[in-house]
């Protein structure tokens, strides 16, 4: 009789420590797998979203610095263009009128002053020779 119960003891003893050994070793085996997926994910997460913050933050900041480089560059030419064309035009105009003036003027004046007896057509062939080399001045 005592022999059957030692046995019965024994079986209990087997039966317990396997249903302890099964709880414990899914626990463990949960809590690792746990621990390592949130580990990996945590991990992978942060450099995805640095890498991809890094990325748009290099394209953006080099898109908007080319913009605006390129918005200056033309602005600042356009500007100095019209400035020097119109410089240009203004000095040029007023260099040609005044040369112009003054060949008319002073041929008139001379012609006016000069004896009545000299031929009219010298005065004229004057004035267009004048008039010729301003011109000729002005083109080169």
């Amino acid at each position: 009789m005592l022999f059957i119960i030692i046995i019965i003891i024994i079986i209990i003893i087997i039966i317990v420590s396997q249903s302890v050994s099964q709880s414990v070793s899914q626990s463990v085996s949960q809590s690792v797998s746990q621990s390592v997926s949130q580990s990996v994910s945590q991990s992978v997460s942060q450099s995805v979203s640095q890498s991809v913050s890094q990325s748009v933050s290099q394209s953006v900041s080099q898109s908007v610095s080319q913009s605006v480089s390129q918005s200056v560059s033309q602005s600042v030419s356009q500007s100095v263009s019209q400035s020097v064309s119109q410089s240009v035009r203004q000095s040029d105009s007023q260099s040609v009128s005044q040369s112009v003036s003054q060949s008319v003027s002073q041929p008139v004046s001379q012609s006016a002053s000069q004896p009545a007896s000299q031929p009219a057509s010298q005065s004229v062939l004057w004035v267009i020779k004048k008039c010729l080399g301003v011109l000729i001045a002005c083109i080169h």
